[in-house]
């Protein structure tokens, strides 16, 4: 099974792709351990893409993040469509949680503090190009949409 948790910054897809990882044994690939290098470091288009193919290759796995690659491979995509306003505020909540530790999906010395304004920028930009491009190329997918942060605690 090839699975896609797609959507905006601080949406959940960390979070629920961790949890659909438990239920279904399927390796996790967070995409922020490719996009992003050692002290925020952005790893270069080519070898993004290297990475990505490499684990679309396999025959199971789950990726969260937005990816042109694991969208076009994936069997199923958890499409998390919350409201941007939530999203903001659940970076923020990240911010103040986390601080300056590095979160576990980060590759290491990538301190909340030093990301979390990056991560407000991602999350406008997505609302204004990213989503409609993700709407766009659902097309023929199974697709979960997902409004809300109380998605998966229950089965």
């Amino acid at each position: 099974m090839k699975i896609l948790v797609t959507g905006n910054s601080g949406s959940g897809k960390s979070t629920l792709g961790k949890y659909l990882s438990e239920k279904y044994n399927i390796p996790l690939y967070g995409l922020d351990k490719i996009v992003w290098k050692e002290n925020w470091k952005t790893t270069s288009k080519e070898e993004r893409v290297k990475l990505i193919r490499e684990v679309t290759s396999k025959k199971n796995w789950i990726i969260d993040g937005v990816s042109k690659e694991a969208l076009k491979e994936a069997d199923i995509v958890y499409f998390l469509n919350l409201p941007h306003y939530k999203c903001i505020l659940n970076i923020i909540k990240r911010f103040l949680k986390n601080g300056f530790k590095t979160r576990n999906d980060l590759p290491p010395n990538c301190p909340e503090y030093l990301g979390v304004l990056k991560a407000i920028k991602i999350s406008f930009l997505y609302e204004k190009t990213t989503k409609d491009w993700i709407v766009d190329n659902l097309n023929g997918k199974k697709v979960i949409e997902i409004t809300s942060f109380d998605y998966f605690v229950h089965d």
